[in-house]
Protein backbone atom coordinates (compact mmCIF):
# COMPACT_ATOMS: atom_id res chain seq x y z
CA UNK A 1 0.00 0.00 0.00
CA UNK A 2 1.57 3.46 -1.03
CA UNK A 3 2.21 6.08 1.78
CA UNK A 4 -1.44 7.87 2.33
CA UNK A 5 -0.88 11.40 1.21
CA UNK A 6 -2.23 14.38 2.77
CA UNK A 7 -5.12 14.28 0.84
CA UNK A 8 -5.76 11.19 2.65
CA UNK A 9 -5.24 12.00 5.65
CA UNK A 10 -7.80 14.95 5.97
CA UNK A 11 -10.84 12.75 6.50
CA UNK A 12 -8.93 11.61 9.46
CA UNK A 13 -7.56 13.80 11.93
CA UNK A 14 -4.55 13.22 14.34
CA UNK A 15 -6.52 11.58 17.20
CA UNK A 16 -3.65 10.82 19.45
CA UNK A 17 -2.85 14.51 19.30
CA UNK A 18 -5.93 15.54 20.55
CA UNK A 19 -6.34 13.82 23.30
CA UNK A 20 -2.89 15.18 24.31
CA UNK A 21 -4.29 18.51 23.80
CA UNK A 22 -7.26 17.59 26.06
CA UNK A 23 -5.28 16.14 28.62
CA UNK A 24 -2.87 19.58 28.70
CA UNK A 25 -5.35 21.72 29.17
CA UNK A 26 -8.01 20.33 31.38
CA UNK A 27 -6.67 20.95 34.76
CA UNK A 28 -9.77 21.44 37.12
CA UNK A 29 -12.45 19.59 38.56
CA UNK A 30 -16.04 19.57 37.31
CA UNK A 31 -17.11 21.51 39.71
CA UNK A 32 -15.43 24.39 38.67
CA UNK A 33 -16.94 24.41 35.28
CA UNK A 34 -18.35 27.87 34.50
CA UNK A 35 -21.25 27.95 31.67
CA UNK A 36 -19.71 29.07 28.00
CA UNK A 37 -18.84 32.51 27.23
CA UNK A 38 -20.26 33.44 24.10
CA UNK A 39 -18.30 37.04 24.24
CA UNK A 40 -15.24 34.76 24.23
CA UNK A 41 -15.96 32.66 21.44
CA UNK A 42 -16.88 35.19 19.88
CA UNK A 43 -13.62 36.65 19.93
CA UNK A 44 -12.04 33.60 19.30
CA UNK A 45 -13.42 33.06 15.98
CA UNK A 46 -12.81 36.82 14.84
CA UNK A 47 -9.14 36.18 15.36
CA UNK A 48 -9.07 32.80 14.04
CA UNK A 49 -10.48 34.64 10.79
CA UNK A 50 -9.62 38.00 10.57
CA UNK A 51 -6.60 37.97 12.28
CA UNK A 52 -4.69 34.73 11.77
CA UNK A 53 -6.44 33.87 8.45
CA UNK A 54 -7.06 30.37 9.15
CA UNK A 55 -10.58 30.57 8.83
CA UNK A 56 -13.53 31.70 6.18
CA UNK A 57 -16.47 30.66 7.98
CA UNK A 58 -17.09 29.50 11.42
CA UNK A 59 -20.42 28.11 13.29
CA UNK A 60 -19.74 27.48 16.55
CA UNK A 61 -22.98 25.46 19.10
CA UNK A 62 -22.92 25.81 22.43
CA UNK A 63 -24.81 24.07 25.43
CA UNK A 64 -24.89 24.59 28.75
CA UNK A 65 -26.66 25.45 32.08
CA UNK A 66 -27.79 28.86 29.75
CA UNK A 67 -29.58 27.04 27.25
CA UNK A 68 -28.28 26.12 23.39
CA UNK A 69 -27.32 28.92 21.18
CA UNK A 70 -24.96 29.44 18.15
CA UNK A 71 -22.49 31.75 17.75
CA UNK A 72 -20.90 32.76 14.22
CA UNK A 73 -18.63 34.15 12.44
CA UNK A 74 -17.12 34.95 8.31
CA UNK A 75 -18.76 34.46 5.33
CA UNK A 76 -19.16 31.30 3.18
CA UNK A 77 -17.08 31.99 0.48
CA UNK A 78 -14.20 34.67 1.15
CA UNK A 79 -14.89 36.45 -2.42
CA UNK A 80 -18.63 38.39 -2.49
CA UNK A 81 -19.28 34.94 0.39
CA UNK A 82 -22.74 35.96 2.67
CA UNK A 83 -22.11 35.60 6.92
CA UNK A 84 -22.33 32.05 8.18
CA UNK A 85 -25.36 31.08 10.48
CA UNK A 86 -26.72 27.98 11.65
CA UNK A 87 -28.42 27.40 8.76
CA UNK A 88 -25.34 27.36 6.67
CA UNK A 89 -24.64 23.91 5.47
CA UNK A 90 -20.73 22.23 5.85
CA UNK A 91 -19.31 19.20 5.02
CA UNK A 92 -18.76 17.17 8.43
CA UNK A 93 -16.42 14.23 7.27
CA UNK A 94 -15.39 11.90 9.51
CA UNK A 95 -18.15 13.12 12.23
CA UNK A 96 -20.41 10.56 9.70
CA UNK A 97 -18.71 7.78 11.43
CA UNK A 98 -20.81 8.39 14.80
CA UNK A 99 -23.85 8.80 12.64
CA UNK A 100 -23.33 5.53 11.60
CA UNK A 101 -22.48 4.01 15.01
CA UNK A 102 -25.65 5.12 15.96
CA UNK A 103 -27.57 3.02 12.70
CA UNK A 104 -26.24 0.14 14.34
CA UNK A 105 -27.07 0.60 17.54
CA UNK A 106 -30.92 0.99 16.74
CA UNK A 107 -30.53 -1.99 14.84
CA UNK A 108 -29.30 -3.78 17.78
CA UNK A 109 -31.44 -2.75 19.92
CA UNK A 110 -34.72 -3.46 17.88
CA UNK A 111 -33.22 -7.29 17.53
CA UNK A 112 -32.36 -6.74 13.27
CA UNK A 113 -28.88 -7.79 14.49
CA UNK A 114 -25.96 -8.06 16.80
CA UNK A 115 -23.76 -5.98 17.42
CA UNK A 116 -20.61 -8.90 17.62
CA UNK A 117 -21.91 -10.34 14.30
CA UNK A 118 -19.64 -10.79 11.79
CA UNK A 119 -19.98 -8.57 9.04
CA UNK A 120 -19.47 -11.38 6.35
CA UNK A 121 -23.16 -12.52 7.97
CA UNK A 122 -24.53 -8.55 6.26
CA UNK A 123 -22.91 -9.08 3.15
CA UNK A 124 -23.66 -10.91 -0.34
CA UNK A 125 -22.33 -14.62 0.17
CA UNK A 126 -19.78 -14.33 -2.61
CA UNK A 127 -18.20 -11.34 -0.75
CA UNK A 128 -15.17 -12.48 1.08
CA UNK A 129 -14.06 -10.73 3.88
CA UNK A 130 -10.45 -10.91 6.08
CA UNK A 131 -9.66 -13.33 9.12
CA UNK A 132 -7.22 -13.65 11.47
CA UNK A 133 -7.00 -17.50 12.43
CA UNK A 134 -10.37 -17.98 13.82
CA UNK A 135 -11.73 -15.34 14.08
CA UNK A 136 -13.37 -13.35 12.11
CA UNK A 137 -14.15 -8.96 12.14
CA UNK A 138 -17.63 -8.16 13.83
CA UNK A 139 -19.61 -5.13 13.61
CA UNK A 140 -18.78 -3.87 16.58
CA UNK A 141 -14.50 -4.51 15.07
CA UNK A 142 -15.64 -2.11 12.96
CA UNK A 143 -17.33 0.77 15.09
CA UNK A 144 -14.58 0.51 17.04
CA UNK A 145 -11.48 0.73 14.97
CA UNK A 146 -10.70 -2.62 16.12
CA UNK A 147 -11.18 -4.80 12.80
CA UNK A 148 -7.09 -4.80 11.87
CA UNK A 149 -7.94 -3.38 8.84
CA UNK A 150 -5.73 0.37 7.59
CA UNK A 151 -7.19 3.40 6.72
CA UNK A 152 -7.75 3.27 3.35
CA UNK A 153 -7.85 0.13 0.97
CA UNK A 154 -5.00 -0.72 -0.34
CA UNK A 155 -6.71 -0.47 -3.79
CA UNK A 156 -7.54 3.10 -2.91
CA UNK A 157 -6.30 4.69 -6.70
CA UNK A 158 -8.72 8.15 -7.04
CA UNK A 159 -8.57 9.36 -10.58
CA UNK A 160 -8.27 12.75 -8.90
CA UNK A 161 -7.69 13.71 -5.28
CA UNK A 162 -9.71 16.87 -5.61
CA UNK A 163 -12.27 13.95 -5.06
CA UNK A 164 -10.86 11.45 -3.98
CA UNK A 165 -13.59 9.13 -2.63
CA UNK A 166 -16.23 9.75 -5.40
CA UNK A 167 -14.78 6.75 -7.52
CA UNK A 168 -14.57 4.57 -5.24
CA UNK A 169 -17.46 2.10 -5.14
CA UNK A 170 -18.57 -1.42 -3.92
CA UNK A 171 -16.77 -3.50 -6.52
CA UNK A 172 -13.21 -1.98 -5.64
CA UNK A 173 -14.26 -2.71 -1.62
CA UNK A 174 -15.05 -6.03 -2.38
CA UNK A 175 -11.80 -6.27 -4.17
CA UNK A 176 -9.63 -5.31 -1.58
CA UNK A 177 -11.67 -7.40 0.79
CA UNK A 178 -10.70 -10.59 -1.28
CA UNK A 179 -7.11 -9.47 -1.33
CA UNK A 180 -6.47 -8.11 1.85
CA UNK A 181 -4.54 -9.63 4.26
CA UNK A 182 -4.39 -8.62 8.31
CA UNK A 183 -1.15 -7.29 9.46
CA UNK A 184 -2.60 -7.32 13.29
CA UNK A 185 -5.33 -9.82 15.49
CA UNK A 186 -8.34 -8.68 15.21
CA UNK A 187 -9.43 -6.72 17.93
CA UNK A 188 -6.39 -6.80 19.60
CA UNK A 189 -5.53 -3.19 18.99
CA UNK A 190 -7.07 0.16 18.02
CA UNK A 191 -6.21 1.17 14.58
CA UNK A 192 -8.31 4.18 12.85
CA UNK A 193 -10.14 3.00 9.55
CA UNK A 194 -11.89 4.87 7.56
CA UNK A 195 -12.49 1.67 4.99
CA UNK A 196 -13.24 -0.17 8.40
CA UNK A 197 -15.99 2.34 8.73
CA UNK A 198 -17.31 2.44 5.68
CA UNK A 199 -18.09 -0.89 4.66
CA UNK A 200 -19.96 -1.42 8.21
CA UNK A 201 -21.97 1.75 7.10
CA UNK A 202 -21.93 -0.11 3.60
CA UNK A 203 -22.88 -3.42 5.21
CA UNK A 204 -25.92 -2.15 7.62
CA UNK A 205 -27.58 -0.86 3.98
CA UNK A 206 -27.10 -4.10 2.91
CA UNK A 207 -29.05 -5.77 6.04
CA UNK A 208 -31.88 -2.95 5.72
CA UNK A 209 -31.91 -3.71 2.22
CA UNK A 210 -31.41 -0.04 1.41
CA UNK A 211 -28.66 2.59 0.61
CA UNK A 212 -26.85 4.27 3.04
CA UNK A 213 -28.27 7.56 2.89
CA UNK A 214 -31.59 6.38 2.98
CA UNK A 215 -30.49 4.20 6.49
CA UNK A 216 -28.91 6.99 8.30
CA UNK A 217 -32.32 9.36 7.40
CA UNK A 218 -34.79 6.80 8.45
CA UNK A 219 -32.57 5.10 11.40
CA UNK A 220 -31.35 8.69 12.58
CA UNK A 221 -31.68 12.06 11.12
CA UNK A 222 -35.30 12.27 10.47
CA UNK A 223 -35.86 10.97 14.28
CA UNK A 224 -34.23 13.60 15.46
CA UNK A 225 -35.72 16.10 13.03
CA UNK A 226 -32.79 16.83 11.43
CA UNK A 227 -33.82 17.51 7.77
CA UNK A 228 -30.30 19.66 6.92
CA UNK A 229 -28.16 16.41 7.80
CA UNK A 230 -27.93 14.84 4.22
CA UNK A 231 -25.15 13.02 1.72
CA UNK A 232 -26.70 14.50 -1.27
CA UNK A 233 -28.27 18.13 -1.48
CA UNK A 234 -31.74 19.57 -2.27
CA UNK A 235 -31.58 22.87 -4.59
CA UNK A 236 -31.90 24.44 -1.47
CA UNK A 237 -29.62 23.15 0.70
CA UNK A 238 -26.98 24.29 -2.05
CA UNK A 239 -27.85 27.68 -1.78
CA UNK A 240 -26.96 27.59 1.59
CA UNK A 241 -23.80 25.19 1.25
CA UNK A 242 -20.37 27.20 2.05
CA UNK A 243 -17.69 27.01 -0.50
CA UNK A 244 -14.82 24.91 0.76
CA UNK A 245 -11.32 25.81 0.77
CA UNK A 246 -7.85 25.20 1.36
CA UNK A 247 -5.24 25.61 3.80
CA UNK A 248 -4.38 28.84 1.78
CA UNK A 249 -7.99 29.81 1.98
CA UNK A 250 -8.68 29.24 -1.95
CA UNK A 251 -11.75 27.67 -2.62
CA UNK A 252 -11.71 23.86 -3.50
CA UNK A 253 -14.60 21.42 -4.80
CA UNK A 254 -16.88 19.32 -2.58
CA UNK A 255 -15.93 15.72 -1.49
CA UNK A 256 -18.28 12.98 -2.65
CA UNK A 257 -18.90 9.65 -1.39
CA UNK A 258 -19.84 6.22 -2.98
CA UNK A 259 -19.54 2.79 -0.70
CA UNK A 260 -17.32 4.37 1.90
CA UNK A 261 -20.07 7.37 2.50
CA UNK A 262 -20.69 5.76 6.05
CA UNK A 263 -16.88 6.86 7.09
CA UNK A 264 -17.51 10.68 6.19
CA UNK A 265 -19.85 11.79 3.24
CA UNK A 266 -22.66 13.62 5.69
CA UNK A 267 -23.26 16.95 5.21
CA UNK A 268 -25.03 18.95 8.05
CA UNK A 269 -26.21 22.49 9.72
CA UNK A 270 -25.09 24.02 12.79
CA UNK A 271 -28.93 24.08 13.72
CA UNK A 272 -29.12 20.52 12.77
CA UNK A 273 -25.68 20.10 14.81
CA UNK A 274 -27.01 21.59 17.73
CA UNK A 275 -29.97 19.51 18.30
CA UNK A 276 -28.06 16.37 17.04
CA UNK A 277 -25.97 17.41 20.24
CA UNK A 278 -28.76 18.25 22.72
CA UNK A 279 -30.49 14.60 21.54
CA UNK A 280 -27.16 13.16 22.88
CA UNK A 281 -26.82 15.05 26.15
CA UNK A 282 -30.61 14.70 27.05
CA UNK A 283 -31.85 11.00 25.18
CA UNK A 284 -34.59 10.60 27.68
CA UNK A 285 -36.43 13.36 25.19
CA UNK A 286 -35.73 11.55 22.04
CA UNK A 287 -37.52 8.55 20.06
CA UNK A 288 -33.81 7.03 20.31
CA UNK A 289 -32.96 6.87 23.74
CA UNK A 290 -31.79 3.21 23.49
CA UNK A 291 -29.76 3.60 20.48
CA UNK A 292 -28.10 6.81 21.93
CA UNK A 293 -27.31 5.50 24.90
CA UNK A 294 -26.07 2.31 23.64
CA UNK A 295 -23.38 4.10 21.48
CA UNK A 296 -22.81 5.92 24.78
CA UNK A 297 -22.11 3.48 26.70
CA UNK A 298 -18.34 3.30 27.82
CA UNK A 299 -19.01 -0.74 27.98
CA UNK A 300 -19.93 -1.00 23.91
CA UNK A 301 -18.98 2.52 22.98
CA UNK A 302 -19.50 3.01 19.56
CA UNK A 303 -18.46 5.90 17.13
CA UNK A 304 -17.66 8.18 20.19
CA UNK A 305 -14.21 9.05 21.14
CA UNK A 306 -13.93 8.55 24.88
CA UNK A 307 -11.34 11.40 26.94
CA UNK A 308 -10.53 10.24 29.84
CA UNK A 309 -10.34 13.95 32.29
CA UNK A 310 -11.16 14.08 35.75
CA UNK A 311 -14.91 15.11 36.99
CA UNK A 312 -16.42 14.88 33.40
CA UNK A 313 -17.96 12.38 31.12
CA UNK A 314 -16.54 13.45 27.49
CA UNK A 315 -17.50 12.11 24.47
CA UNK A 316 -16.12 13.27 20.86
CA UNK A 317 -15.03 12.80 17.64
CA UNK A 318 -13.56 15.30 14.66
CA UNK A 319 -13.64 15.76 10.59
CA UNK A 320 -11.78 16.55 7.89
CA UNK A 321 -12.83 16.98 3.56
CA UNK A 322 -10.75 18.73 1.29
CA UNK A 323 -12.09 22.09 2.04
CA UNK A 324 -14.08 21.89 5.71
CA UNK A 325 -13.03 20.87 8.91
CA UNK A 326 -15.61 19.55 12.76
CA UNK A 327 -15.69 19.30 16.19
CA UNK A 328 -17.59 18.07 18.15
CA UNK A 329 -17.69 17.06 22.58
CA UNK A 330 -19.97 17.14 25.22
CA UNK A 331 -20.14 15.92 28.95
CA UNK A 332 -23.41 13.78 29.29
CA UNK A 333 -22.07 14.33 33.52
CA UNK A 334 -22.48 18.14 33.32
CA UNK A 335 -24.93 18.65 30.39
CA UNK A 336 -23.12 21.01 28.14
CA UNK A 337 -21.39 20.07 24.47
CA UNK A 338 -19.92 22.29 22.01
CA UNK A 339 -19.38 21.68 18.26
CA UNK A 340 -17.60 23.84 15.48
CA UNK A 341 -17.95 23.46 11.47
CA UNK A 342 -15.47 25.54 9.38
CA UNK A 343 -14.88 26.11 5.72
CA UNK A 344 -11.18 25.53 5.48
CA UNK A 345 -9.40 22.59 5.85
CA UNK A 346 -7.44 23.30 8.80
CA UNK A 347 -8.30 21.39 11.40
CA UNK A 348 -10.42 22.81 14.79
CA UNK A 349 -9.38 20.69 17.14
CA UNK A 350 -7.42 23.07 18.82
CA UNK A 351 -10.00 25.79 18.98
CA UNK A 352 -12.86 23.43 20.54
CA UNK A 353 -10.10 22.56 23.34
CA UNK A 354 -9.55 25.78 24.01
CA UNK A 355 -13.43 26.90 23.86
CA UNK A 356 -14.03 23.74 26.75
CA UNK A 357 -11.41 25.24 28.77
CA UNK A 358 -12.48 28.32 28.87
CA UNK A 359 -15.62 26.17 30.55
CA UNK A 360 -13.30 24.50 32.56
CA UNK A 361 -11.97 27.61 34.05
CA UNK A 362 -13.58 28.67 37.61
CA UNK A 363 -15.79 31.40 37.36
CA UNK A 364 -14.08 34.74 39.16
CA UNK A 365 -15.87 35.96 41.91
CA UNK A 366 -16.34 39.38 42.47
CA UNK A 367 -14.14 40.68 46.15
CA UNK A 368 -16.22 40.97 48.93
CA UNK A 369 -17.27 44.31 50.38
CA UNK A 370 -15.16 45.09 53.27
Amino acid sequence: MREMSVEDRRICRPLDKVLVAFAMVWGVQASALAAFNDAEVQALLQQRIDVEKRGVGMVVGLIDENGRRIVSHGVTRLKDGRPVDGETVFEIGSITKVFTAIALADMAEKGELAVTDPVTQLLPEQVSVPRRGNKQITLLNLSQHTSGLPSLPDNFAPASMENPYVDYTEQNLYGFLADHRLKREIGATVEYSNVGVGLLGHALAQRARTDYATLVRQRVVEPLQMLDTVLALSPSQQARLATGHSESREPVLNWDFDVLAGAGGLRSSGNDMLRFMAANLNPDETPLKAALLRAQSRQQLLGWLPAALPGVKLLWHNGGTGGYASFIAFDSKNRRGVFILSNVESGVDDLGIQILQGAAKAPVKPPSAP
